[in-house]
């Protein structure tokens, strides 16, 4: 009896190696009866969803698999993309040599993380270029990632690759485009997020406008063939999910920004539809991807615990400024105090000042007054004194110019005037 012949096949869901019985041959297709026994290994797709073949298998005359390297001759021809080198010997990795095949790879993998080596870095990073036909074959392909899973994947890996800068250059201007492209994604502001410029939106309301944003009738995500109407939601949380790990890897916004955005634009608003307890329950209880929901509640438990040291920080800066406050008010009052009464001594000072200057401005008017009094009866006297001396003279003189003249007259009248000014004189030396 013949032995059995097995072929190694490798499961694209699960990537698991193993060995199944090799289908029999039709007659005439023996040429190609390898190709058709084997599985697509690596996952990779063509333009159009059809599964592109990695590798050959051949068995020997023993019943031991051997396994040959090759490239697929039929991408070169139909426009598909380039497959990546890989064995089936169980245990062997997939190689990949270039960008495009990288990338293809992760589209492949429909959503699931993507993983690089160092070998596989090394050979990519030496020439990590895309020319204009591998962006329009790749584009095909990101045409059918129709819930728009795998740019985010590819953002996530190439946060990942530090020693070629110029291949996580190449990787983040590919999902740029593929953002671009997107409809959910088309808008102004969106674009503007995107390309980081000057006063663009912050990262919840970018999110908030892409989880509102409508999907344009005939767009590629809202084809008959391509997406269901229940898995817009899906579609939405995927771009939203992909905005904000853009956000973080080109504009260095912080794990505690991107996890309070999503919270408050995604989130939250699902969570509100889970209103019944026991419905709370169930939906906490079926959680499968539990790192997920470990971080995400670790980082609350670390934002809600830096946010309560902030709180307790701030409480004691009010408590220390209160404190301060009431010792300037204690201050304030004893210095309001102080100046009140400065303030009632100065006015009772100009009370004063202006009642002296009141008695000093009657005084100086009954001064006025009296002075006035003694300057009239001085004036009064000294002209009374005045005539009548005038009048003495003038009786003397005409008694001098009579014939013979009369000089007694003249003398007597004149020694009267002379008696008359000498009293008035020394009344005015004694100041009378």
């Amino acid at each position: 009896m013949n032995q059995e012949k097995k072929v190694t096949v490798v499961d694209r869901a699960t990537g698991e190696t193993r060995l199944a019985s090799r289908a029999p041959l039709k007659p005439g297709n023996s040429a190609t009866s390898d190709t058709a026994a084997s599985t697509n290994a690596g996952g990779i797709e063509d333009s159009m969803g059809r599964p592109v073949n990695l590798s050959s298998t051949k068995s020997n005359s023993d019943g031991d698999s051997r396994h040959s390297q090759r490239t697929d001759q039929n991408a070169a021809t139909t426009g598909k993309v380039k497959a990546e080198k890989a064995t089936t010997r169980k245990g062997k990795k997939l190689e990949v040599d270039t960008l495009e095949q990288f990338i293809a790879h992760a589209y492949a993998l429909k959503g699931r993380r993507v993983s690089i080596t160092d070998a596989m870095e090394r050979r990519i990073g030496r020439e990590p270029k895309l020319d204009d036909e591998a962006l329009a074959r790749l584009s095909t392909i990101a045409q059918a990632d129709t819930l728009f899973s795998v740019p985010r994947q590819l953002l996530l890996i190439s946060h990942e690759i530090q020693t070629y800068p110029a291949l996580r250059a190449a990787i983040r201007n590919f999902v740029k485009a593929t953002m671009l492209a997107s409809p959910l994604l088309a808008a102004e502001e969106i674009v503007g997020v995107i390309q980081n410029l000057p006063e663009s939106l912050a990262i919840e309301e970018a999110i908030n406008t892409v989880l509102e944003a409508a999907i344009p009738p005939g767009s590629n995500n809202a084809k008959k063939e391509g997406i269901k109407s229940s898995q817009i939601a899906e579609l939405r949380a995927n771009t939203a999910y992909c905005l904000a790990v853009w956000l973080h890897e080109t504009r260095n916004v912080s794990l505690e920004e991107v996890t309070d955005a999503l919270y408050r634009s995604l989130w939250t608003s699902s969570a509100k539809e889970v209103r019944d307890e026991r419905a709370k329950l169930r939906t906490l209880t079926e959680v499968r991807d539990t790192a997920a929901l470990g971080i995400a509640c670790d980082e609350f438990r670390r934002i809600a615990g830096e946010r309560s040291r902030r709180a307790d920080a701030a409480q004691v800066t009010i408590d220390n400024a209160k404190s301060e406050i009431n010792k300037l008010t204690d201050e304030l009052q004893l210095l309001r105090q102080e100046t009140a009464a400065q303030i009632s001594s100065l006015e009772a000072n100009v009370a004063e000042t202006n009642a002296r200057v009141e008695q000093l401005r009657v005084d100086a008017q009954h001064v006025e007054t009296h002075l006035q009094d003694d300057l009239e009866e001085l004036r009064t006297r000294v002209l009374r004194r005045l005539k009548a001396d005038v009048s003495l003279l003038e009786e003397g003189l005409t008694a001098l110019k009579r014939d013979p003249p009369k000089i007694n007259v003249m003398v007597d009248h004149g020694e009267r005037v002379t008696d008359a000014l000498r009293v008035e004189i020394k009344r005015l030396d004694s100041g009378g």
